[in-house]
Order: structure tokens, then C-alpha cells, then sequence
């Protein structure tokens, strides 16, 4: 007992630590992952005929109805969802490249700057590295809640319209 009061307790041995952190990853491995997830993905694209049909779209009879087929539907097309989500990500930066303010010629069409004439592949260059830090910097916050804003939108109405034909009952309970 210590003046406390309170008992002493002597642990005899080795103490294993713990690692809380990320995990350490190669490069290698972080981009066999992100092919992975993006080979998984693009297996999992559904058919654009199914998920636009104009004749599978109805109103759901109730809320139950269309947490559902959000559910449902969601699973079934997440590919297509990953797609639209990422056009809406280039969307947003090809969109931005109105920030990009350039001189041109008006007789011929051709891009200036500073004094040099730029082909169209150095053009899209400049304008990518230009872009992707104002992107970042000017108006990060805002652009990444509107890309995540309309997905959810656009995720949840098209999921709840769109109707769906479960084949095993079994596996939605």
C-alpha cells in the first residue's frame, strides 16, 4: 500500500505497444489499391439501359417502399454512381477552367503568354497545373460540397424512383 492508500501493482515481463496510427504502406501497394478499387468499380457497372429505362421509373407507394429500393438499387448500381460521381468531379474542374484567363489572337486563334505561343497540349498542361491549385486553394471547400451535395441528390432521387424486381427475397431480410 502506498500513503495514498492505494495498492502498488508491479507487471513483470514485456509490455506490447500498440501501433494506433495508419497503417505504412509502398507506393506500390497504395496503387495496387486504388486499381483495385477502381477495377472493382468498373466490374460492377450495371448495364446504362437498366439504370436509365424510363419504364422502371414510378413513384414509390411509401417511405418504406423507397428506403427500399434506395437500398436495393444502391447496391446493384453502385458502379454507375461511382461514375456519375466522378463526372461530376471533372465537371467541376474542367468547369473551373474559367478562371483561367488567357491572351488570345482573334485572327488566328492561337495562345499567348508571355509573349509565346503555346500548342494545345501545353495549353492543357498550364491549365491543369493552374487550375487544380486554385481548385484547392480558392474554393476547395465549396466545390467538394457541391460535388458531394448534388450526388446525393441525384443518387437518392434516381434510387428511390427507379422500381426495382428483387429475385430472392431472402436476401434483403
Amino acid at each position: 500500500m502506498t500513503e495514498s492508500g492505494l495498492q502498488e501493482i508491479k507487471i513483470e515481463g514485456e509490455i506490447p505497444t500498440v501501433n494506433l496510427g495508419p497503417p505504412k504502406m509502398t507506393w506500390k501497394e497504395v496503387r495496387d489499391r486504388v486499381f483495385g478499387i477502381f477495377s472493382s468499380m468498373r466490374s460492377g457497372v450495371e448495364p446504362w439501359t437498366d439504370f436509365v429505362s424510363p419504364y422502371r421509373f414510378s413513384k414509390p407507394s411509401s417511405a418504406g417502399d423507397a428506403g427500399m429500393r434506395v437500398i436495393a438499387n444502391i447496391r446493384r448500381f453502385q458502379g454507375n454512381y461511382f461514375i456519375i460521381v466522378l463526372l461530376l468531379f471533372i465537371y467541376s474542374i474542367v468547369g473551373a477552367h474559367f478562371y483561367f484567363q488567357v491572351k488570345r489572337n482573334p485572327q488566328d486563334g492561337v495562345v499567348y503568354i508571355w509573349g509565346k505561343e503555346l500548342t494545345p497540349s501545353q495549353q492543357y498542361g498550364l491549365m491543369v497545373c493552374v487550375i487544380v491549385p486554385l481548385l484547392f486553394f480558392g474554393s476547395a471547400g465549396s466545390t467538394i460540397f457541391w460535388i458531394i451535395g448534388v450526388s446525393v441528390v441525384l443518387v437518392m432521387a434516381h434510387a428511390s424512383m427507379l422500381s426495382f424486381r428483387p429475385t430472392n427475397m431472402t436476401s434483403w431480410c
